[in-house]
């Protein structure tokens, strides 16, 4: 195209991972619901979801539910968020995700609700951790102390 003096748009890229993805040729779905729900073509996304050959699997609702805290929608994040809690109950992630959806879009009782449910639930949010490497040596910060650690790389 761009030979042709024909530059590609957005929606260039969109409709070929589009294509791809009818035809078998693209595995990794999630591309392309990443680019749709991050652009704010949320109910598109969705939509794309729900017409998957394959079962969406729970990095797809997660790119979903990202970009709807992202963008403010919360109907679609609650569907995304009971997707992921049938597939992956255990991560804390998805409902702090939703949490902060609802904080966002105003909605600081159904927040709070959340964060309690959490709580009730006795739901874990693992520690943040980094790592840097320095002359072969990587170094982890953590708050949990069990994660600390020096040593060689490998």
């Amino acid at each position: 195209m761009m030979r042709e003096g024909v530059w590609p748009t957005h929606g260039t890229f969109v409709g070929i991972l589009l294509a791809c993805a009818y035809v078998g040729l693209m595995k990794h779905y999630g591309c392309v619901v990443d680019l749709l729900s991050r652009s704010g073509n949320i109910d598109e996304a969705y939509e794309f979801i729900m017409k998957m050959p394959i079962v969406p699997d729970v990095l797809v609702w997660r790119i979903l539910l990202s970009a709807c805290q992202l963008h403010g929608d919360v109907a679609v994040a609650e569907i995304a968020t009971r997707k992921l809690l049938e597939l992956d109950p255990c991560d804390s992630g998805n409902d702090v995700l939703l949490s902060n959806t609802y904080a966002g879009a105003d909605r600081w009782d159904d927040g709070m609700k959340m964060r309690e449910l959490m709580e009730d639930g006795d739901v874990q949010k693992p520690s943040g951790s980094s790592s840097i490497e320095v002359d072969g040596m990587v170094s982890n910060c953590s708050k949990d102390p069990s994660l600390l650690q020096v040593g060689n790389k490998g």
